[in-house]
């Protein structure tokens, strides 16, 4: 981003006036008891704009998430002459002023859901008797102002239990922070207290801070705290990027089973899990793939529809997963291999492969299937290239200098488009491949996986496989809590499975035929666990790889 000096940018809204200039928020919490209810109370200090309106966001929506606005009670204005007004958006405060007036804004935070911590109550303000957890967008009301505006922001945490550990995406460890950076980045950041455990390891000299809460993970702290650094280390070496000067991950448990879900936030990751699940590939990678969108996903942005580009922000970035683990010395070979084999299968079984690259991004949002194809399709096409690269340059190139070369041209500021990429492999390989790209990628035709793709000492070798099959309505059940639409003949119908038992959890790895299904249920008063793999009679054959 360049330097903004006597350069002013303007824009407009509600009305008002905002520059892209530097200015004070400086946030107080406290946490406090109300009834058997905890709460915690924020005070924002700030000061108005030149025009004597200012516009105040509320906390309003991440991820699947919204409406945080709801949580937000006591909002109050403490300056004198301000006054404070409702506009049409619900999420939006007017606050009339003095021009420039220092203002003081209070408000109070209250938990909006109940039950049992699950996804993805995780991403909605979590603030428990023992711990709290918010990313900006839940925590924070701010001034409007556009996506290049830069705050100088104080943070102080001296009201919250002096037993507790404060950690977040800036700082960790004490209870005051003064820092500079984008106003998108604060909100788009981690914050936590409470009965965490906090852990400080460095990477190239830099502090990675680890917070962990719950004492009945199958795992030590220090094995995560460990695990974490080998998967940072591995992601900077590659980029030749160790210039982030602080890290923050948390790690909370969720309730019941079968489930994990982590989400990369400004400097940090937001972890939580059920308390059953090791450290394993399938942990490793999940925090490998979202740490690797510091990078693809935040600096190498392909220009055009973004669903219609998962095949490189999210299949990349799944290949390039899996690639630097194994790099890393996080899993080994046989593993890496193994996660190949298993990505090729769900590819070539989905059944929405040869979607077109417009129906891929008109249905993204609205089946499964589409979901899941561009991580895979995205995988397949960057082994494909791959090989192609060693192939034709003789070992000179490969598609490590494909990506480098995208991340120099965003950091130049220009746009990235499918030509450029289609430039950059023609280059390199020293042949065409706009045919092969529209075909694939545009026109969704199925990516050969060639001979010999993962290079020496690894086999070839041609396996039958079946689709992966749930055998059952997902998606209605959950929602009714009952088995919905179970299919005859079908693994799930020969374990035992049936409409309207009751359903106490689940654990299922989607589109994972090697990993049982687990269901809870309860039936004629009688818990029980039905277990089986979800995969079809119909098989095909395709190409795997082994370990020589």
């Amino acid at each position: 981003m360049k330097k903004l000096s006597t350069t002013l940018i303007l824009c407009f809204v509600y009305g008002t006036l905002c520059l892209a200039q530097t200015t004070s928020l400086s946030y107080r919490f406290s946490y406090q008891m109300s009834g058997d209810k905890p709460q915690l109370h924020v005070q924002l200090t700030c000061r108005g704009t030149d025009s004597g309106v200012t516009y105040l966001q509320l906390p309003d929506k991440f991820a699947n998430q919204n409406d945080f606005y709801k949580t937000v009670s006591n909002l109050t204005v403490d300056s004198k002459n301000a006054t404070l007004e409702d506009t049409d958006d619900p999420s939006v405060k007017r606050l009339r002023h003095k021009r420039r007036k220092t203002l003081s804004i209070s408000y109070t935070l209250t938990q909006d859901w109940t039950g049992e911590l699950t996804y993805p109550k995780n991403f909605r303000g979590v603030i428990q008797p023992d711990f709290v957890q918010f990313t900006g967008y839940a925590l924070l009301a701010m001034p409007k102002a556009d996506s290049l505006h830069t705050v100088e922001v104080s943070l102080n945490w001296d009201n919250m239990p002096s037993a507790w550990t404060i950690g977040n995406s800036l700082h960790a460890g004490s209870r005051q922070y003064k820092g500079v950076l984008k106003q998108s980045d604060l909100s788009n950041s981690l914050f936590v207290a409470g009965d965490f455990r906090l852990h400080k390891t460095l990477v190239q000299g830099k502090p990675i801070f680890v917070a962990i809460r719950g004492n009945s993970w199958t795992f030590q702290d220090s094995s995560l705290v460990n695990a974490i650094g080998k998967v940072i280390k591995a992601e900077r070496d590659f980029w030749h990027d160790h210039n982030e000067p602080y890290y923050f991950v948390s790690l909370i448990p969720f309730a019941s089973q079968g489930s994990y879900n982590g989400t990369a936030l400004h400097q940090s990751f937001m972890l939580a899990m059920t308390n059953e699940f090791n450290l394993d590939i399938n942990v490793y990678g999940l925090l490998s793939h979202e740490y690797f969108h510091r990078w693809n996903g935040v600096e190498i942005i392909m220009k055009g529809d973004e669903q219609e580009n998962t095949w490189i922000g999210e299949g990349f970035t799944e290949y390039y997963t899996y690639k630097l683990l194994h790099r890393g010395g996080i899993i080994s070979l046989q593993e890496y291999v193994g996660k190949t084999n298993s990505t090729i299968s769900d590819y070539y079984l989905s059944p929405v492969r040869n979607a077109n690259k417009q129906e891929m991004g008109k249905n993204y949002w609205k089946s499964r299937d589409f979901q899941l194809l561009p991580y895979k399709k995205g995988f397949t096409y960057a082994l494909y290239l791959e090989q192609l690269l060693r192939k034709k340059s003789k070992g000179q190139y490969s598609l490590d200098d494909v990506m480098f070369e995208l991340r120099a041209t965003a950091q130049k500021s220009q746009p990235i488009t499918e030509a450029l990429f289609i430039q950059i492999v023609n280059r390199l390989t020293g042949e065409d491949i706009t045919a092969d790209h529209q075909k694939y990628i545009a026109d969704g035709a199925t990516i050969p996986v060639e001979k010999g793709s993962m290079g020496q000492h690894i086999a070839d070798t041609l396996v039958s496989i079946a689709p992966f099959e749930l055998g059952f309505n997902y998606d209605a059940s959950i929602q009714a809590k009952k088995v919905i639409g179970v299919t005859e003949n079908s693994a799930a119908w020969a374990a035992g499975l049936r409409n309207d038992q009751t359903i106490l959890g689940v654990s299922i790895y989607f589109g994972n035929i090697d990993v049982p299904v687990d269901i809870h249920i309860e039936t004629e008063g009688q818990k029980k666990k039905i277990s089986y793999l979800p995969m079809s009679a119909q098989k095909q054959t395709v190409r795997h790889f082994k370990v020589e």
